[in-house]
């Protein structure tokens, strides 16, 4: 076996690895398989990451041809798993094993991180041999049907567009809560025109949020209360609160019990649950991840 670094030309192959591969595990648990209506989703993603962390893909191939790829990103001192899939009939060879040694970082300094299917044991086993043990289970929660009982926002909280002026403050909020800053995350996110939204409380930025065609993060906060203050608002400004969708991880307690209790319904239209693994316990309870594969 060979690997090498991706590039930009080798991403529709990513693709096909991803839909083969993931497809074959959800037929071997009676699942059905995977058909996003976006069939070129991950090129745009994969791109962003070759953008801003080049050496974190890689490829691998046996006599030429392409049997597995994974993608990372590191962001300052916090290191994210994205994807690593490998076709099926190359499984249980230890290609993936082999990825993650020429990727992953060593020492306690640097976060290692990823989220994996519940269903996975395998894979679970494997990021835990790297230090990812399991840390909380995420849960979509969607069609709220009392927005009503929802906390109006705080009377001391003042809401404006993000903009570029923004930079510092919200690099400052990341490094504080999250323990890394992620410019160039934001600076996708801006160019992709996803609206989002700056929360003052006096001078100090408290908070930010991002709402993608109706799911409701990235969301960071200083503190719960205030958490929740944003999400509410959001939800109660939508033009539709019961199509807003939110990623709650387990930890996020008071927006969870706050979602529930205005309606929210648990999905149960998957059959397993994603879980974010890590080497340094869970992300802070006050943040609502982006995605399964950017957190």
């Amino acid at each position: 076996m060979d690997t090498r670094v991706i590039t930009e030309d080798d991403i529709s192959t990513c693709q096909s690895i991803f839909n083969a591969s993931l497809d074959a595990v959800h037929r071997q648990h009676g699942m059905e398989d995977d058909e996003p209506a976006d069939s070129g989703w991950l090129k745009p993603i994969l791109k962003h990451f070759l953008e801003t962390d080049s050496s974190g893909a890689r490829l691998a191939t046996e006599d030429g041809e392409p049997i597995a790829f994974v993608s990372t990103l590191q962001r300052d001192r916090y290191w994210f798993l994205s994807f690593l899939f490998v076709l099926p009939d190359a499984q249980g060879r230890g290609v993936g094993r082999r990825l993650l040694d020429e990727l992953a970082p060593k020492g306690d300094d640097i976060v290692r991180a990823t989220v994996v299917e519940s269903f996975q044991p395998v894979s679970t086993g494997l990021y835990a041999s790297f230090g990812m043990t399991p840390r909380a289970i995420k849960y979509w929660l969607s069609e709220l049907s009392r927005p009503e009982v929802l906390p109006r926002l705080s009377a001391d909280l003042r809401k404006a567009d993000m903009t570029q002026e923004n930079k510092g403050d919200v690099d400052a909020l990341d490094r504080s809560m999250l323990g890394f800053p992620r410019r160039a995350d934001h600076e996708w996110w801006a160019t992709a025109g996803t609206p989002s939204w700056t929360y003052r409380r006096g001078g100090d930025l408290v908070a930010y949020a991002y709402v993608d065609t109706g799911y409701i993060g990235p969301v960071l906060a200083t503190d719960e209360e205030t958490l929740c203050s944003v999400i509410a608002d959001i939800v109660r400004s939508s033009d539709d609160p019961a199509s807003m969708s939110v990623n709650v991880c387990g930890e996020a307690a008071a927006v969870f019990r706050m979602l529930v209790n205005a309606g929210s319904r648990i999905d149960d239209t998957a059959k397993y649950r994603f879980v974010y693994c890590s080497s340094s316990g869970p992300l802070s309870p006050s943040y609502i991840h982006h995605s399964d594969w950017l957190p």
